[in-house]
């Protein structure tokens, strides 16, 4: 909980990319399985990565943990966005899942992607797909009337509000673990979710850097 530090401006711009290509990633991948008649995948993926530390992405039917798809995440940036050193270096940040602010980078990603997927489901086949790669779709949000562009402000509320969301589900889970102590249950140490949940100060902390770093490049001006 000592942890001091500063996201840098460079990071943050970096990592609201990231954010912003792994929601478009979402909605092409939910649009892959829905175009195969297979909806039943995207709610399944939903539900399987919907409790904390569990991590995955819905094209590779899996399930793993923050370690596995840092590796993931890294990928697409380098292979993606062709970011190279400054993806490797916030990746090396996150130098134990729940014990760093950077940690919370991983759960925003997982969020807008997932977030991705449920608009999609929401609204099949609303938009024209291909504009997702148009270099004038930075910002998108996919609704009933297709493709909407939005403004940097508006895209990071996006993200605080999922952000948030995980905070919340975190803390509940670590509630309801405390609960089954004090009343003595038993439950196995892998059931654990201390090694699963972020600190609640680590996503408030997350949160506010993440726009600091924005307003100091005068982003939001977009």
């Amino acid at each position: 909980m000592g942890e001091h530090i500063l996201i840098t401006r460079e990071e943050g711009l970096l990592m609201f990319r990231v954010c912003t290509h792994m929601y478009k990633l979402g909605i092409k991948h939910a649009f892959a399985q829905i175009e195969t008649n297979d909806e039943g995948a995207c709610l399944e993926y939903l539900s399987s990565t919907s409790e904390p530390g569990f991590f995955g992405l819905l094209n590779e039917e899996q399930v793993y943990d923050a370690h596995t798809f840092s590796g993931r995440v890294e990928r697409v940036a380098r292979e993606e966005l062709k970011i190279k050193n400054g993806i490797r270096k916030i990746i090396d940040k996150v130098y134990c899942y729940t014990a760093s602010v950077y940690s919370v980078f991983l759960v925003a990603c997982l969020q807008m992607y997932r977030k991705g997927i449920r608009d999609y489901i929401r609204h099949p086949k609303s938009g024209n797909l291909p504009l997702l790669d148009n270099k004038a779709s930075v910002r998108v949000r996919w609704t009933e009337k297709g493709l909407k562009r939005v403004d940097a402000r508006d895209f990071m509320l996006d993200i605080r509000e999922e952000v948030e969301a995980a905070m919340y589900r975190d803390g509940n889970c670590l509630a309801d673990f405390e609960r089954f102590v004090k009343d003595g249950k038993f439950l196995n140490p892998i059931q654990n979710p201390r090694r699963r949940v972020i600190p609640e100060v680590y996503y408030r902390r997350y949160i506010l850097m993440l726009n600091q770093a924005l307003r100091r490049n005068e982003f939001y001006k977009e």
